[in-house]
C-alpha cells in the first residue's frame, strides 16, 4: 500500500511487494487447504466404515453414516462401536459385555456393561424375533456427560430403568465376548464422544512463536532506522546542514516512509514460506516412515496438523493420576528374594 503513494514510493507507484506477499499468502492457503482436505478424507473414512444392523431379513452390512436412532446394531469382538448404543443382547449367557474405553478416557482396564434384566427373555430372542419385538425407549436428550445416562425401556407391560451400565459409547472397543447387540440411541454429532470433542484451535509451535517475535523485533528496528536515516538525510542533504525547526511534519514523515520502503526487505517474507513447506514435507515423511510403525496398533502415525511438528518429543511436564498411564499397566518380573537367595536381575 505504501508503494502506491507517489510522495514516498521508490517504485513509481507500483506495488512490487504485493507479488511476493500474494505468493506467501497463496502458499499458506494451499498448505492449510491440503491439511483440511486430509482431515476431510479421515472423516469420510470414518463415515464409510462398515457396521452391521438388524433388518427384517437378518443382519446386513451398512455404513456408519447411514445409522439412524432406533437401529439395532451388532458389534463383534475387537470392533469399535459405531454409535452410542443401549445393550440388548450379548454372547455372554448373563448378558454382559466388556468394553475398552482408551480412545475416550485413556483407560485400558475393561468396563462391564450389562443388558437390562427382562422377564420376557429379551436377551434370548433370535434376530428375526428381536426385529419384530416391540419395545419403547425413553431417555435424556444428547449431552456431553459420559458417566451418566438415565432412561427406561418398556417391553410389553414391563418398564425397566436404564443407566450408564447399559450404555456403550461410540469409540469403545468390544472385548472378551464374541458379539453384542444394542439399539442406537445417539448418532453422529449427538454422540457423547462428538459432544466432548474440542473445536479445532489454531496451534503455534515454539519455533513459530520465536520467529514471530524476531519479525516484530525487525519491524521495530526497521522503523527506528527509518527515523534515523530520515533525520540524517535532512541534516546532510547536499552536504548542507539544515534546520529541522523549519521542516514541515508531512515532509519529514514522507522521508521516513521513503526510507521505510527502501528497508522493506529486512522482513524475511520468504522465511514464512520456507517454514510452512518444510513442516508440510516433514509431516508427510513422518506418516510414511515405516520405522514409526506401531506393532501394538498396527498403524502408522497420523498428521492432523503440521504446524507443531517440531514440538514432538519436547515434553516438559507430565501430569498423571497414576503410574498405569505411563507403564501401560504392564508389570515385568525383575527379581525375587526368598530364603536368602535372589532370583532374577
Amino acid at each position: 500500500m505504501l508503494q502506491t503513494i507517489q510522495a514516498i514510493s521508490n517504485t513509481n507507484g507500483k506495488p512490487l511487494v504485493l507479488i511476493p506477499l500474494i505468493f506467501v499468502t497463496f502458499t499458506v492457503l494451499v498448505k492449510d487447504a491440503y491439511e483440511q482436505f486430509y482431515r476431510y478424507l479421515k472423516d469420510r473414512e470414518e463415515n464409510n466404515r462398515e457396521t452391521t444392523i438388524l433388518t427384517e431379513d437378518g443382519f446386513r452390512v451398512t455404513t456408519v453414516e447411514k445409522l439412524r436412532i432406533g437401529d439395532i446394531v451388532r458389534v463383534d469382538k475387537d470392533e469399535q462401536v459405531p454409535c452410542d448404543i443401549v445393550i440388548l443382547q450379548s454372547s455372554d449367557e448373563k448378558g454382559r459385555s466388556y468394553v475398552e474405553t482408551k480412545n475416550l478416557d485413556g483407560e485400558t482396564n475393561l468396563k462391564t456393561k450389562k443388558a437390562p434384566a427382562c422377564r420376557y427373555g429379551l436377551k434370548n430372542l433370535h434376530p428375526p424375533q428381536l426385529y419384530h419385538e416391540r419395545f419403547e425407549l425413553n431417555y435424556e436428550k444428547p449431552n456431553p456427560f459420559m458417566h451418566s445416562f438415565n432412561g427406561n425401556i418398556k417391553i410389553k407391560d414391563e418398564s425397566l430403568p436404564l443407566n450408564v451400565s447399559s450404555l456403550i459409547l461410540k469409540g469403545s472397543s468390544l472385548k472378551n465376548v464374541m458379539w453384542t447387540v444394542g439399539v442406537c440411541v445417539y448418532t453422529g454429532r449427538e454422540t457423547k464422544l462428538a459432544l466432548n470433542s474440542v473445536k479445532f484451535k489454531e496451534k503455534r509451535s515454539r519455533l513459530e512463536k520465536e520467529v514471530n517475535q524476531m519479525v516484530v523485533l525487525i519491524f521495530v528496528m526497521q522503523f527506528l532506522l527509518s527515523l534515523v536515516c530520515a533525520v540524517m538525510n535532512i541534516l546532510l542533504e547536499g552536504n548542507k546542514v539544515r534546520e529541522l525547526n523549519g521542516l514541515r511534519g508531512s515532509e519529514f514523515w514522507a522521508m521516513v516512509g521513503t526510507w521505510w520502503l527502501m528497508m522493506t526487505y529486512f522482513i524475511p517474507i520468504s522465511l514464512v514460506v520456507t517454514l510452512e513447506l518444510v513442516k508440510l514435507f516433514q509431516g508427510n515423511y513422518m506418516i510414511k516412515d515405516n520405522r514409526m510403525w506401531s506393532t501394538m496398533t498396527e498403524t502408522l502415525p497420523m498428521m492432523n496438523n503440521s504446524t507443531v511438528n517440531e514440538n514432538l518429543g519436547q515434553i516438559k511436564y507430565i501430569f498423571s493420576d497414576k503410574t498405569g498411564t505411563l507403564t501401560s499397566n504392564v508389570m515385568n518380573f525383575k527379581c525375587l528374594s526368598t530364603g536368602g537367595r535372589i532370583f532374577g536381575e
